[in-house]
């Protein structure tokens, strides 16, 4: 006859507009018999048309994010609806004590921010649940976190527990302001305080320098290897006036002058560059034919300087009229091998890339 089991099933409430707050809304299920009798003793069971916006259980709905599902309740064969509308109400995000007192407490309020404003610094995602750091210029008024300040604990600028600044920058291209003992240290009196001109947001070390010498030097390029030296190497590390006072940057000889004197005799030429390079002294290219006139014959450039000039003066040990007067260096040689009133135009029996032949 029916009588004791479900056949209708009544939600309460039927409709319900609920604001987006991450709130709970209770839902109440009755069953009742073909007769209209309550069945006091009928199971629910309870699903949501779409999980992403409500969830619920027992009767209770937990929203997630903005839209519109049905609620129901099944006890046997008969089912039970309701309507769930969450409209978007009042922003998560300004709710976020709800959830986070604790984390407020010890964060924020001994630092002076203001609940009510959480979204000047994070952000929030509905699906899922999750906060991000975004806006330290925002809430500050316009300093910008740049470089390796991003990743720079609160504390490093900030006093614990009250939030204050230790220094007072005019902007975040301000460093000395904050890194003034880091300035002191390293840079004489005088040194300019536009940390951009040689340093970046990323750090001091490494990477960090990144001087145009030759705009702070007022046009002194910083050539092959000496763009890896220290600075101390150039310039007086106290002072940082420069050791030396180069006519331009290819003017070696005035700072290398003790290098030179040490390889070469008195009055070899000082235009390094006939034979070096700035990446290094080794490897010099000495063109011969440039610096002397005289073109060296083949095999000869092989040989070392003081073959035919001497090693204390570099002054040449023979005067050839020209590349095949052989004679005038080789008269020894010749004289071993010849008789006397043989020729001595000794191309006309050799090369240049040896006796032999």
């Amino acid at each position: 006859d029916g009588a004791g089991i479900p056949a209708l099933v009544v939600l309460t409430p039927a409709q319900v507009v609920h604001p987006f707050s991450l709130d709970t809304v209770r839902f109440t299920a009755e069953a009742f018999d073909v007769l209209g009798d309550p069945v006091a003793d009928a199971e629910f069971t309870w699903t949501s048309s779409d999980p992403d916006v409500a969830t619920v259980a027992a009767g209770l709905a937990a929203t997630l994010r903005a839209g519109r599902v049905e609620i129901q309740a099944r006890a046997g064969d008969a089912i039970g609806r309701a309507e769930l509308s969450v409209s978007p109400g009042t922003a998560l995000e300004n709710e976020c004590m709800r959830c986070h007192t604790a984390a407020n407490d010890y964060r924020h309020v001994a630092w002076g921010f203001d609940a009510a404003v959480c979204t000047l610094c994070h952000v929030m995602d509905a699906v899922p649940h999750t906060e991000k750091v975004n806006a330290h210029e925002t809430a500050s008024g316009g300093f910008a976190l740049l470089g390796a300040h991003v990743a720079a604990a609160c504390t490093a600028c900030h006093t614990p527990g009250r939030g204050t600044v230790a220094a007072d920058p005019a902007g975040n291209d301000d460093c000395v302001a904050c890194h003034l003992a880091d300035y002191e240290a390293v840079h004489p009196d005088g040194w300019p305080t536009d940390c951009a001109l040689c340093h970046s947001p990323e750090g001091w070390a490494g990477g960090g320098g990144n001087i145009d010498h030759e705009q702070a030097s007022g046009g002194f390029r910083l050539l092959g290897v000496h763009a890896t030296l220290s600075c101390a190497a150039c310039h007086d590390p106290d002072t940082f006036a420069p050791l030396w006072d180069p006519a331009s940057d290819q003017d070696c000889i005035t700072c290398h002058q003790a290098d030179y004197e040490a390889q070469h005799p008195a009055g070899w030429p000082t235009n390094c560059t006939l034979c070096h390079t700035t990446s290094g002294w080794a490897g010099a290219t000495f063109d011969h034919a440039q610096a002397s006139g005289f073109t060296l014959p083949s095999d000869h450039d092989a040989l070392v300087c003081t073959a035919c000039h001497d090693a204390a003066t570099f002054a040449p040990l023979f005067s050839p009229t020209s590349t095949t007067d052989c004679y005038a260096c080789h008269q020894a040689t010749y004289e071993a091998q010849h008789p006397a009133g043989w020729p001595t135009n000794c191309v006309a029996c050799h090369q240049t890339t040896g006796w032999a032949m």
